[in-house]
């Protein structure tokens, strides 16, 4: 079977799996009849807007379908180039995903088939055109789990808030201005009151950093050992970020303490790191040991 005879069964299957998920997709139906929906496409959507008041939203969710796009439309020539063939471990990962809906289902958990949702976008090309289109799909599928808000990571955030306001208050008296806690998430420096939890950005700021760190990672970073590297460093990046934000702020001001200068510090430093793992360390660290007998004589 042709590539073009197999994409026309599974243009269907995806076509099946898109109502079953829009009709199907919810079982949590929550406690306000006004935003009951079965979508699992319209619940993620009101996601993007529903924790605006906290600053806690992904107003840039819509974008992650897009870049997931972009991603494919980027490895188009090899997909092209690859061998094409059907591969039935690609229909154990359908079957294991329509599972894990059937599950998310019964138990009332959105994210749970959001997972599947995710599997079985993966999983369809797998079966249809084998590994070497599935292996290449593995990076803009992965994307699209910055599409919905998780609700784990407000704890992660709240984690965050109060690391940022202890080492800003430490920092801040290293510099000589007389700081503290007058609680977990608010820091005083002089007269300048800082609430950690209202700074501008909150856990969009994060995700954000995220989803650049992935993109640098795939794009740029060559070996996934140094992809994994870089796309763990982004929690450090933003509490660096965050930290120099927040000191920023107490010093300079208001707009110091504005969003943009942490993306732009967040960016730096993202940098910074891509530069540090990308680094053949293997043949640095051969070249000192050539050197170090002549430096020691």
């Amino acid at each position: 079977m042709g590539t073009a005879q197999r994409l026309l069964p599974a243009c269907v299957i995806a076509t099946l799996v898109f109502v079953l998920f829009h009709f199907f997709g919810v079982t949590d139906l929550g406690y306000d009849p006004a935003t009951v929906t079965r979508s699992l496409f319209v619940w993620i959507a009101r996601r993007w807007v529903v924790y605006s008041a906290s600053q806690d939203d992904f107003p840039y969710g819509w974008a992650a379908p897009l870049v997931c796009l972009w991603m494919v439309w980027r490895l188009r020539r090899e997909f092209a180039s690859v061998a094409k063939r059907p591969n039935v471990t690609g229909f154990a990962v359908i079957v294991f995903a329509l599972l894990l809906h059937w599950l998310g289902a019964k138990t009332q958990q959105t994210r749970i088939s959001i997972a599947a949702f995710m599997l079985l976008v993966w999983g369809i090309p797998f079966y249809f055109f084998g590994w070497p289109v599935a292996r290449r799909l593995i990076a803009p599928v992965g994307f699209l789990v910055f599409t919905a808000q998780f609700d784990f990571l407000f704890g992660a955030a709240s984690m965050l808030r109060c690391t940022v306001a202890e080492l800003g208050m430490i920092l801040l008296n290293g510099l000589g201005v007389h700081a503290r806690l007058p609680d977990a998430t608010t820091l005083q420096a002089g007269d300048t009151v800082i609430s950690i939890a209202k700074q501008p950005g909150g856990l969009r700021s994060v995700m954000l950093v995220m989803a650049s760190t992935y993109l640098l990672a795939w794009m740029r970073q060559r070996g996934l050992l140094r992809q994994i590297l870089l796309i763990a460093s982004a929690p450090l990046v933003v509490l660096m970020a965050s930290v120099v934000r927040t000191i920023l702020h107490a010093i300079a001001g208001d707009y110091a303490g504005s969003f943009p200068v942490f993306y732009l510090f967040a960016v730096l430093l993202l940098l910074a790191a891509h530069k540090l793992i990308g680094r053949d360390w293997q043949k640095k660290i051969g070249r000192i040991r050539r050197h170090l007998p002549e430096a020691l004589e």
